[in-house]
């Protein structure tokens, strides 16, 4: 995600490993190995491509503000697919380890 610290990409692998331990097979556009100076028109082609192997999206916090994320949205919905939301778990914890987050089937109204 463009704007982000790290293009979101901490976000992106502690989601995907998330579904990985419920047993989802995942393709993230953060897993990868180009340069980070490749152009965005490349790394957008990238992701689609994931995408459109898919059946599911899972949608990330503020991902309707990301113009890329937005676009793979409205592809993901015409190609079929379902989508999901990921919100982080913001319960108070004392342990240093990031508490798993909740993904839920995201109705993609005014709440998200």
């Amino acid at each position: 995600m463009s704007g982000h610290e790290d293009f979101n990409y901490p976000l992106f692998h502690r989601v995907a490993g998330e579904l990985r331990e419920l047993g989802a097979m995942v393709l993230s556009p953060a897993e990868h190995s180009w340069d980070m100076n490749t152009p965005r028109e490349a790394f957008m082609k990238l992701g689609f491509s994931k995408l459109l192997q898919c059946t599911d999206i899972c949608l990330l916090p503020f991902w309707s503000l990301s113009e890329g994320a937005s676009i793979e949205c409205q592809v993901a919905l015409s190609c079929g697919m379902k989508a999901w939301y990921y919100q982080v778990d913001s319960t108070p914890t004392v342990s240093p380890t990031p508490r798993p987050g909740i993904i839920k089937e995201a109705l993609l109204d005014d709440e998200f």
